[in-house]
C-alpha cells in the first residue's frame, strides 16, 4: 500500500526517515530550505521536493496571504 507522506526537514534525521518511507513504498513530498538535502532524498526514489520556508509562526485565526498560502514558493 502506498501512502502520500510529507517530510518537513531533510537533515540527518529527516533523510533517514524519508529513506525508510521510500523503502516501504510510500510517495514522499520533501520540504527543506537546503535544496541539496532535498535532492539527496528525491534521488532515492518516489519523491518530489520543494525548497521553501513554511511559515510556522502563524497564529490560529491569522489569515493566509492573498494566494491562500503560507509558503510563497510552493503554495503550502
Amino acid at each position: 500500500m502506498s501512502n502520500r507522506v510529507a517530510l518537513i526537514g531533510a537533515g540527518i534525521m529527516g533523510s533517514a526517515i524519508g529513506t525508510r518511507l521510500l523503502e516501504t513504498g510510500n510517495q514522499l513530498a520533501v520540504l527543506d530550505v537546503d535544496k541539496d538535502k532535498i535532492a539527496a532524498v528525491v534521488a532515492k526514489g518516489n519523491a518530489i521536493g520543494s525548497g521553501c520556508q513554511v511559515d510556522a509562526t502563524r497564529m490560529p485565526g491569522q489569515q493566509r496571504d492573498s494566494a491562500g498560502a503560507h509558503c510563497q514558493t510552493c503554495s503550502v
